[in-house]
């Protein structure tokens, strides 16, 4: 998702109406909310809605003990607010706002983060070194088992888990053939085509444990600048701040409400974005950054054309950088992602509102094979790392191993 969760946490917060906050107060919060983490702990019962009730009652508690003026509680509560909705972006059993990249066993699957890009997860597949060269079209020519353009439309298994094979049926009229299938696709289309994407259909369990998570629906945007001297120096992060987010409670108001503008022009989805981070310069004394934004505004959002999408990003950061004296150009560049309208993905991540505990349990009958011949893999399967790429892989390669412990077995 970017830089570990203590990267949001140190860098600078800056609100809507006071510019940068004073690092001492920033730390002083952090240090509240690290209080908060600790009371929490790690009990498996509690669901998102009572994890939200608690740390807000904590985090009240606290700041009655560590008294604040008024114009600085009114600050508190707004960052505690971000911080809250961080937290509902993220599924992380371990404790409250606490990220899993400490937990990897292998950093290098992370390596994608960084310029070497995505490419690094197939060399750690293929057994490659981070510094071996590439070239994606002669590997599919060189590996047949390799298949692109294949979208898959039935799935159908065999009468019996002994002999049989598992069939595999392509929108191209090709069939393929198989001792055992995994599959793969995001929970989203899962959650749509399972009753027609399987023959016969799933059992009860299984369905029950796709039905017992949600997809979360967020986009990453990423923004192009021709010049830098805009950004806070030398911060890697600006966390955004919404002090005058202003919730529209009556049901009765339209959808297109979130394009509804404040006096500035600003329009109300963009108090929904968290943060801005750097990932990057560009040739010439640019600068690449990328935000995040989450909640049900992005299925319209992502539909909104570049121009629009421009003038509300630099609208957005000018005004929480106005104070600071930093003036926010126009964007040469938008691209923002729009997994909630791909049919090949249907959302962003997976997500639950029940107990971490009984998430946990649904997670692992999510992944339990069918038949011993149906194996599933994905960051939904992953009880630790769901909602990440690393998560994605360690699922597919325990998946990968279970099989082939089985194979092994069943030939000795």
């Amino acid at each position: 998702m970017g830089p570990d969760d203590d990267v949001y946490i140190s860098s600078p917060f800056i609100s809507d109406t006071k510019g940068i906050l004073d690092s001492t107060f920033n730390s002083r919060l952090v240090q509240l909310v690290t209080k908060v983490r600790k009371e929490i702990g790690t009990n498996p019962d509690i669901d998102r809605l009572q994890l939200k009730q608690i740390s807000k009652k904590i985090f009240k508690n606290l700041l009655e003990e560590n008294p604040l003026s008024s114009e600085a509680s009114a600050s508190a509560w707004s960052t505690f607010d971000w911080m809250q909705k961080f937290q509902d972006c993220f599924e992380t059993p371990e404790s409250w706002y606490k990220g899993s990249y400490e937990y990897i066993p292998d950093r290098r699957v992370i390596g994608w983060k960084s310029s070497a890009g995505p490419e690094v997860l197939i060399k750690l597949i293929l057994g490659l070194t981070t510094e071996d060269k590439l070239n994606l079209d002669s590997m599919t020519r060189n590996l047949p088992w390799i298949l692109l353009g294949k979208r898959v439309t039935k799935v159908i298994l065999p009468d019996s888990e002994l002999t049989e094979k598992v069939e595999v049926l392509c929108d191209d009229g090709s069939r393929h053939i198989a001792d055992k299938v995994i599959c793969t696709v995001p929970l989203g289309v899962l959650k749509k085509h399972q009753e027609t994407f399987f023959k016969p259909p799933l059992p009860p369990e299984k369905i029950a444990a796709i039905q017992s998570l949600e997809m979360m629906n967020f986009n990453l945007i990423y923004l192009e600048f021709d010049r830098d001297d805009w950004w806070p120096k030398d911060e890697i992060a600006v966390i955004l701040i919404h002090e005058k987010y202003e919730i529209f409670e009556n049901e009765s108001i339209p959808v297109d409400s979130v394009f509804h503008e404040d006096e500035y022009g600003i329009p109300k989805w963009t108090k929904d974005i968290l943060f801005f981070y750097q990932v990057g310069t560009v040739v010439g004394g640019g600068l690449l950054v990328q935000g995040f934004i989450p909640g049900e505004s992005v299925a319209l959002v992502a539909k909104m054309g570049t121009e629009y999408l421009k003038e509300s990003f630099r609208k957005l950061l000018g005004k929480h950088l106005d104070k600071a004296k930093l003036r926010v150009p126009t964007p040469v560049t938008v691209v923002m992602s729009n997994w909630i309208n791909d049919d090949t993905t249907l959302g962003s991540v997976s997500a639950s509102t029940e107990s971490f505990g009984k998430t946990t349990e649904n997670r692992k009958a999510l992944k339990r094979p069918v038949c011993n011949k149906l194996y599933f893999a994905g960051e939904a399967m992953h009880e630790k790392f769901s909602g990440t790429v690393h998560g994605a892989y360690y699922s597919g390669v325990d998946t990968a191993l279970d099989i082939i412990g089985i194979m092994k077995h069943s030939n000795s």
